[in-house]
């Protein structure tokens, strides 16, 4: 099965951090298993690419947070996730939240991944919870207000876009302990819902 590479991002400065993202990349070729196998080249171009997501979405987050993409990029096995290898990528600059207002530490918005692969009866999808956005980001009726929607839905876009590599892929872990049915595949659309998304767990 192809390798895919694991890019994280450590959110800190608040109350109840730290917090990850993580996403996942490989060439997908002309398919959701084509292409060639990840390499250093794309480790770092994909650090990059969520570099440029996470620059966008610091603009709506409260001035106590810090976004650091981190460079340590790993190269695991789709089929069981075991670890390949693992790129050193110089880390880019950290970004700092720029709205104004105060901010609930667990709630925030959430980006929707969709594929065309399904697995098990089941369409494989993913989310990306950005938590925590500036309360100036939520309208009287508690929903994100427009502009931060189209700054979250134009972002997921740009992230998720197929025209260059590596690409923006959603990983479905084995379906047990010691399996190796794990499955990747390309992301082919996303979504952002208006209403606020709550977090559980710090590691979403």
């Amino acid at each position: 099965m192809p390798g895919l590479l694991r890019v994280r991002s450590r959110w800190s400065g608040f109350s109840g951090a730290p917090g990850y993202t993580v996403m996942h990349f490989r060439d997908f070729g002309t398919g959701d298993t084509g292409g060639s196998e990840p390499n250093a080249a794309d480790a770092a171009a994909a650090v990059a690419r969520v570099r440029t997501f996470m620059g966008s979405v610091s603009a709506i987050c409260p001035p106590v947070v810090q976004i650091q993409v981190e460079g340590e990029v790993d190269l695991i096995e789709s089929s069981n996730g075991q670890l390949i290898e693992s790129y050193s990528v110089t880390p880019p600059s950290s970004v700092t939240g720029a709205a104004t207002g105060g901010y609930s530490s667990a709630s925030g918005a959430v980006v929707n991944w969709r594929t065309g692969v399904i697995r098990n009866g089941r369409r494989i999808r993913g989310r990306s919870f950005l938590v925590p956005l500036s309360s100036s980001q939520y309208g009287n009726d508690g929903q994100l207000i427009p502009t931060a929607l189209t700054r979250l839905r134009d972002a997921a876009d740009a992230l998720r876009i197929t025209t260059s590599s590596p690409d923006l892929a959603i990983w479905a872990r084995p379906s047990s302990a010691g399996a190796s049915d794990g499955t990747l595949a390309i992301v082919t659309g996303s979504s952002v819902p208006p209403m606020v998304a709550v977090l559980r767990s710090r590691r979403d």
